[in-house]
């Protein structure tokens, strides 16, 4: 059996709601101008990728969207966690050379970062 072939990229939306390919043959109507839109954008956007592999992996995009959330707030943990620790590290750094305890404010930032160190693991 022979695979259809969708029309060449690059696919643009001129008017009310068509789609037209690149030459401005008008290739699909939609209901609205932003459906065409949309569809043109996402046609040009996989360009190279094969129907299949698309129709595969649609429940992946998601998946892909949660981690990078994830991902996102994993950093901005570790982030404040290192600005903290920055901070303070003037305070603490006086104290180096004369073995004077450590200030409680570096143990109070010692937890948000092994805090934020283990939401990371496993990641």
């Amino acid at each position: 059996m022979t695979e259809q072939k969708h029309t060449p990229e690059p696919w643009h939306a001129p008017g009310i709601g068509e789609v037209c390919d690149e030459s401005g043959r008008c290739i699909g109507i939609m209901i609205d101008y932003a459906n065409a839109r949309r569809v043109a954008a996402c046609v040009n956007a996989c360009a190279g990728i094969r129907t299949e592999a698309l129709e595969r992996r649609v429940h992946m995009l998601q998946a892909g969207d949660d981690e990078i959330a994830s991902l996102r707030q994993q950093r901005d943990q570790l982030r404040a966690a290192l600005e903290a620790m920055l901070e303070i590290h003037g305070v603490t750094q006086k104290y180096a050379d004369t073995h004077i305890y450590i200030p409680q404010s570096w143990v109070e930032v010692s937890d948000i970062a092994r805090a934020a160190l283990a939401a990371t693991e496993g990641s």
